[in-house]
């Protein structure tokens, strides 16, 4: 009797020790596992908002432009592109003609660029441009939109294309600017 009392305590030791084991390897797991979804999180998911070049589109203010200017340098390389432009854009008559406006397309680059200026408190398209090849610039456009009289931040999206590969989109950035319309 005494040695059946001894066995149902050993079993009953080797049960919960079988138990804590379970206990430990169940909880390993799912450490592994959540460390698994803050890696995917952290190198995967924020990598579905670059571009199909592994390229980042960058948003240019004037408190970052000479930074950005800067560090595109002489050399543009693929995906990239250096763009001359003005900061502050005035139209009269709700967007008519800009006399100051002036985008141009830098010999350095290898692309040609087209660009979409959208109002950023309507989200609203105001001006699509033409391609610009490199070395060429374009200056006063008329609004496709007009405007109340006032100033208005809009940001404009450039987007380079290969133009000998059926405008195929290389990659894109946005400026901010602002745009003055008086009546």
């Amino acid at each position: 009797m005494k040695m059946k009392k001894q066995r149902e305590i050993q079993e009953g030791t080797n049960n919960s020790q079988k138990k804590n084991k379970m206990m430990i390897l169940l909880f390993v797991i799912v450490i592994a596992v959540l460390l698994g979804v803050i890696v995917w999180l952290v190198f995967f998911r924020n990598s579905e908002t670059d571009d199909a070049q592994g390229q980042r589109a960058v948003l240019v203010d004037e408190n970052n432009q000479d930074t950005v200017m800067d560090d595109i340098g002489d050399k543009v390389e693929k995906g990239m592109f250096e763009c001359r432009m003005t900061m502050t854009w005035n139209f009269t008559g709700g967007g008519q003609e800009t006399s100051d406006a002036y985008v141009a397309n830098s010999e350095n680059n290898t692309y040609a660029i087209c660009f979409d200026v959208v109002d950023n408190e309507s989200g609203e398209t105001l001006y699509s441009s033409p391609y610009i090849l490199v070395g060429s610039e374009i200056s006063g456009f008329v609004l496709d939109k007009k405007l109340p009289a006032g100033s208005h931040e809009a940001t404009v999206m450039y987007t380079l294309v290969d133009q000998d590969n059926d405008y195929e989109e290389i990659s894109s950035a946005g400026f901010v600017v602002t745009l003055n319309v008086t009546d």
